[in-house]
């Protein structure tokens, strides 16, 4: 016994399989093509091309990942060479303990001491003598042979003291 014969008996006594039965062997062939197309487009619409859109989606993303993988295969070298400079932190270290050794040296006060991730430190003097500071800079530069980067210098309304940002290397 057929599977599908409760359900054909089914549909051929519903209004619909009446109104179906009703018509000439031509209607019936284009209905059946209509609702055979409608099956179809059902179908495409909700699984076959979300599946093809994600298999697109993902084939995209394992070629974005499989290009970042030669990326860093080819430039392995440069970047072993960059984790070998970040490691290479004392340096940036040993600045901070200099930086203050000198500025007490000069009997200045720092107000704000930053190192930065590049290995700089950013440094703040606040209401501190021009003249003082000048000196202590050029020191830095010359004696301590720091290198630096950038620097600012405001006056404040007191004469002859400053405000002062630098940043070292």
């Amino acid at each position: 016994m057929n599977k599908f014969a409760p359900i054909a008996e089914m549909l051929r006594s519903s209004s619909i399989g009446n109104w179906y039965a009703e018509k000439n062997a031509t209607d019936r062939k284009v209905i059946l093509a209509i609702v055979s197309l409608c099956l179809i487009s059902t179908i495409y619409l909700a699984a076959w091309k979300p599946l093809l859109e994600y298999r697109e989606a993902q084939t995209l993303r394992y070629e974005r990942a499989q290009s970042l993988v030669d990326w860093i295969t080819l430039n392995d070298n440069a970047l072993q060479a960059s984790s070998q400079n970040k490691s290479q932190s004392p340096q940036q270290k040993s600045l901070i303990p200099l930086v203050t050794a000198s500025a007490n040296q000069m009997q200045l006060k720092l107000n704000r001491l930053q190192p930065e991730q590049d290995g700089s430190v950013s440094i703040s003097l606040q209401n501190q003598s021009f003249d003082q500071a000048l000196r202590w800079i050029v020191d830095l530069e010359t004696n301590s042979r720091l290198l630096i980067d950038r620097i600012s210098i405001d006056r404040t309304e007191n004469v002859g003291l400053v405000n002062v940002q630098l940043r070292i290397q």
